[in-house]
C-alpha cells in the first residue's frame, strides 16, 4: 500500500501503541459531532478479544452509533486523500477473499496467521451482507487500516454498494442494532466509505488482485498502446472517486465480472455470416451485470498489465479456494459453511516469499466450519394422505428475504409495529420460512409444490434411483435451514413454470447437422429456474413415482388452469388479485382417500367482491415497498 499516512497523524502505521485519533470538523458527508473522538485502540482490542458467551453467538460486542459514523469519518478522510483506485504492494502478505459478516471467522484467522501489524493482510471485498455479524467485521477491518495503513489494504467489493446494502441484510442489521433514524445514518456513512475503497491490488508488481476480475475495457484504448508500467497509472486516471456501482464498465467489471467455469463455456462458439466458426471471450452474464471471460481474455489482459496472476473473490467453492484457467486465476471465500448451508471451507492465500514464484505464489492456509450446520427436523417432503385434521404449510417463492423486502411484507411489519420491533418480527419470519417443506406427496399420486419440476431429477441420484424412495433422496439432498438460490433443485420446486402455448411447448433450434432438436428445458430469461416442457413433466413425475402435479405461482382467470395435457394443475386462491386483474381464487377439493386421477377432485371458486377492487380501497388492501 502507498507509504503515506493520515494526515492527521503523526503516529507510524506499524507503531504497537497507535494514538487515538480524532475526527476533523471537515465535511465529509458523515454526520459527525465535531467534538467527538475515539479511543481507536481501544476499540480494537476490545472487537479482537471478543468471545461469545457460552457460545451464544447471537452475543455483540458493544458498538454505538456515533463510534461506527467516527470511525467512518475518518476511514473517508484517510481513503480520499492516501490511497488510489488501483494500490501497489509488496509481499509477504495474506489474501483474504469474502467474509460476508462471519466475525468469528475473521478473529480466527487472526489467532491463526497472527495480527497487524505482525502480519499483512489485503482484504478483497464483500465485508458486509448475508451474516449476522458485519457491522463488527467492517468496523474492524477500518479500525485497523487507519491504525496499521501498511499492514492491512482494503478492497472494494460487489456487496459494498447501496442497493446490496438494502436487499441482502447490511440495512436490517443497523435498524435492529440502532433504530430506524440512527441506523439509517450509519448506513449512509459506510455507503459513503465505501465510495473511496480502492478496487484492486497489485502485489509484488505480478499479482493483479481485486474482487471479481478483467474487463474488455482492458483492451481497448488507452491500455492497449500504453506501457504496460504505466497502465495501473491509467486506471488511476481513468476511474475517479467517490462512486456508486454501476451496471456496465470498468470499475463494475472490477467488481463482478467471472471466470468461465467450464471447458464447454470456455470453448462457447456460434456461426458467422461467413461460415467461419468464431470463438468468444467475453460473454454477457444473462440477467447479471459485467462478463464471463475466458483463459485468451485473461491471459491478453495480463500481457496489457504485465502481470501474471488474477487472484479474486466470489468464489463458493467447498474447499474455500478454486484454481481456474490454466491456473491464471485463484478464486477466493474466507466464510466458512456460507448462508450456514454449505459446509465449506474457508481459506487465505499466504504469500511468504518477497520474490513471487506465479507457478507456486503461495500456500492456501485452510479454515474448517466449528460446527456443522443443524441437521433438518423433519422431512421436507410430507405424506399429506397420511395426516388426518392436520394442517400442511409448503414454501412459495415469496417467502425468502428479498420478496418480504421489496414487495411489502416488510413494510407491513414496520407499519404495524415500528421499526425495531418490525425488524425483529420479520427476522423471526424469515427463520420460521426457512424450514417450510418444499412439497408434498398427496395419496401417493398427486405430486404438490409452489414450482415446479426440476431436470435435476433426470440426473443421479434420481435417474437410477427406485422411484419410491426418490422422496427419501430428495430429503437426503436438500438440507434445512436454507435461503433461496439462484439455481439448483430447491429453486425449481419453488421457481419453475410450464410452458404455456403450443409454440413455446415445441420450442427447437438449428443443431450442427441439420437435424431438430427439442428443448424440454428453457431459463426463464431474466429469471431464474426453467420452463418445462410436457415431455419434462412426464419424466419428472416418472422419477419420484407421481402422476399429477399440483401448483402454485400463476395467475388465472378462473382461478385454476391445466397444462400439458391436464398433468399439471395450477391454482389462484386469491380472487381479484392486488385489486387489479379481476380474477376468481379456486382450491382443489381432493374427497376421496383413492385418488382418482380422471377426475381428481373438484375446483371450490370464489368470485373477487366488486367492492375490493375500486380505487379508493385499494391502497389500504395491498402494501407497496417504499425501499
Amino acid at each position: 500500500m502507498d507509504s503515506d499516512k493520515c494526515s492527521e497523524n503523526d503516529a507510524s502505521g506499524k507503531s504497537e501503541e497507535p494514538m487515538p485519533r480524532k475526527s476533523s470538523t471537515v465535511s465529509l458527508g458523515v454526520d459527525v459531532p465535531p467534538d467527538c473522538t475515539i479511543d481507536l485502540a481501544e476499540l480494537v482490542k476490545r472487537l479482537l478479544s471478543f468471545q461469545a458467551p457460552n457460545d451464544d453467538y447471537s452475543v455483540h460486542p458493544e458498538l454505538t452509533a456515533q463510534d461506527c459514523l467516527i470511525v467512518c469519518h475518518m476511514a473517508i478522510k484517510y481513503l480520499s486523500s492516501s490511497t488510489s483506485v488501483c494500490v501497489q504492494t509488496d509481499s509477504p502478505i495474506n489474501i483474504v477473499g469474502d467474509l460476508h459478516g462471519q466475525f468469528h471467522d475473521l478473529l480466527r484467522f487472526f489467532d491463526q496467521l497472527g495480527q497487524p501489524p505482525q502480519a499483512k493482510f489485503l482484504f478483497l471485498g464483500d465485508y458486509v451482507n448475508k451474516g449476522k455479524f458485519s457491522l463488527e467485521v467492517i468496523v474492524l477491518l477500518l479500525s485497523l487500516m487507519l491504525m496499521y495503513p501498511d499492514s492491512v489494504v482494503l478492497l472494494r467489493g460487489s456487496s459494498e454498494c447501496a442497493s446490496k446494502c438494502s436487499h441482502y441484510g447490511f440495512k436490517d442489521e443497523l435498524i435492529g442494532r440502532f433504530g430506524a433514524n440512527s441506523g439509517t445514518s450509519v448506513l449512509v456513512g459506510f455507503l459513503r466509505c465505501f465510495q473511496w475503497l480502492p478496487l484492486a491490488a497489485i502485489v509484488g508488481g505480478k499479482l493483479l488482485c481485486c474482487h471479481g476480475g478483467v474487463s474488455p475495457s482492458f483492451e481497448l484504448e488507452p491500455f492497449a498502446s500504453g506501457q504496460p508500467e504505466t497502465n495501473a497509472d491509467l486506471l488511476n486516471n481513468k476511474i475517479e472517486r467517490p462512486f456508486e456501482l454501476q451496471q456496465f464498465g470498468l470499475a463494475c467489471d472490477l467488481l463482478c465480472s467471472d471466470p468461465m467455469k467450464s471447458p464447454a463455456r470456455d470453448n462457447f462458439e456460434v456461426s458467422v455470416p461467413e461460415g467461419e466458426r468464431l470463438k468468444l471471450n467475453w460473454v454477457t452474464r444473462g440477467r447479471s451485470c459485467s462478463y464471463h471471460f475466458s483463459k485468451e481474455a485473461l491471459s491478453e489482459v495480463l500481457r496489457i498489465l504485465n502481470l501474471s496472476l488474477l487472484i479474486r473473490g466470489k468464489c463458493h467453492g467447498p474447499d474455500g479456494f478454486n484454481v481456474l484457467l490454466d491456473r491464471r486465476c485463484v478464486a477466493l471465500i474466507s466464510s466458512t459453511d456460507y448462508l450456514g448451508q454449505k459446509k465449506n471451507n474457508a481459506s487465505v492465500l499466504q504469500i511468504d516469499s518477497s520474490n513471487i514464484n506465479t507457478r507456486k505464489p503461495g500456500a492456501f492456509f485452510v479454515l474448517c466450519p466449528v460446527k456443522a450446520a443443524a441437521k433438518h427436523l423433519q422431512h421436507l417432503w410430507q405424506s399429506a394422505g397420511e395426516i388426518a385434521d392436520s394442517v400442511v404449510l409448503l414454501r412459495g417463492s415469496s417467502e425468502c428475504a428479498s420478496k418480504c423486502s421489496h414487495y411489502g411484507f416488510k413494510d407491513e411489519l414496520i407499519g404495524r409495529f415500528g421499526a425495531n420491533s418490525g425488524t425483529s418480527v420479520l427476522v423471526g419470519f424469515l427463520r420460521c420460512f426457512q424450514w417450510l417443506p418444499l412439497a408434498a406427496i398427496v395419496g401417493g399420486k398427486l405430486l404438490c409444490c409452489h414450482g415446479g419440476v426440476s431436470p435435476s431429477f433426470e440426473l443421479e441420484p434420481f435417474a437410477s434411483g427406485q422411484p419410491e424412495t426418490n422422496a427419501d433422496l430428495l430429503n437426503n439432498k436438500i438440507e434445512r435451514p436454507f435461503e433461496l438460490q439462484q439455481f439448483g433443485l430447491a429453486c425449481d420446486l419453488l421457481c419453475s413454470d410450464p410452458m404455456k402455448s403450443p409454440a413455446r411447448d415445441n420450442f427447437e433450434v438449428s443443431v450442427p447437422e441439420g437435424e431438430r432438436l427439442k428443448l424440454n428445458w428453457v431459463t426463464r430469461g431474466r429469471s431464474c429456474s426453467y420452463h418445462f416442457s410436457k415431455e419434462a413433466l412426464c419424466s419428472s413425475l416418472r422419477s419420484v413415482n407421481a402422476a399429477l402435479l399440483v401448483r402454485g405461482r400463476e395467475i388465472a382467470n378462473e382461478g385454476f388452469a391445466l397444462r400439458h395435457d391436464r398433468l399439471c394443475i395450477t391454482l389462484c386462491s386469491a380472487p381479484g388479485y392486488h385489486g387489479t386483474r379481476g380474477n376468481k381464487g379456486a382450491a382443489l377439493q381432493i374427497e376421496d382417500r383413492e385418488v382418482n386421477l380422471d377426475r381428481p377432485g373438484s375446483f371450490f371458486v370464489l368470485t373477487p367482491r366488486s367492492e375490493l377492487l375500486s380505487e379508493k380501497n385499494r391502497s389500504f388492501l395491498y402494501w407497496h415497498s417504499t425501499a
